[in-house]
């Protein structure tokens, strides 16, 4: 088991007392966070605190999940990431190393309704043997809009799912659109990805509905 929501002890086969987790890195060694929030293109550096964790804060933005990892010195064969992708808070750390094949955490504010623009602060404790971390969401007051500006993508059987740019519709900033020409097969099949990235597709929740 990775998780540990189902028990309350220590997780099962990684023996050890999360309580002891707060270790500081060394003194050349810097922590940084990486984010869908910033399309992945901004290292964030994280602060160190009184109580032994480093934090940082995000907001939440118009999809309301948003996925992330840890890296040190911004060495992408030093991440720090879940065992599994898309984890919560309570599944088991690995790392630093250059095996994250891609695992993420994921703050979904999804199934609770979550605003958009909601702040929440990510919260992680360094160990040389355990490692932890937790998010929780921020009183409104603390959030920033945010800056950075999500492109969309099309992937689509006409272009071999390459992801193709949309353009933002002139008349509405808050839609993107694409033309394309349909194949002498009569049909042609897509998806959406936000910022090209394939682990945020979006797309029906029917297999190949036509409306």
């Amino acid at each position: 088991d990775v998780s540990s929501y189902a028990y309350d002890g220590t997780y099962r086969y990684r023996s050890g007392d999360l309580s002891g987790t707060g270790g500081e890195l060394d003194p050349d060694t810097t922590l940084f966070i990486c984010g869908s929030w910033a399309g992945f293109q901004l290292w964030e550096e994280m602060q160190l605190q009184e109580d032994g964790a480093y934090t940082c804060r995000m907001v939440l933005g118009e999809t309301l999940s948003e996925s992330f990892f840890l890296c040190l010195n911004k060495d992408p064969l030093l991440r720090i990431y879940p065992v599994i992708n898309n984890a919560g808070p309570r599944i088991w750390i690995d790392g630093p190393d250059g095996e994250a094949h891609g695992r993420r955490w994921l703050i979904d504010g999804r199934d609770m309704e979550v605003p958009v623009g909601t702040a929440y602060e990510v919260r992680f404790w360094w160990g040389s043997d355990l490692m932890r971390i937790h998010w929780e969401r921020l009183s409104p007051r603390l959030a920033e809009a945010p800056c950075f500006e999500h492109k969309y993508f099309v992937m689509g059987s006409w272009a071999t799912w390459a992801p193709q740019e949309m353009l933002r519709c002139l008349d509405d900033d808050r839609a993107w659109e694409f033309s394309v020409n349909i194949g002498p097969s009569g049909f042609e099949a897509f998806q959406f990805a936000r910022d090209a990235d394939p682990q945020q597709v979006l797309y029906p929740s029917k297999h190949s509905p036509t409306d």
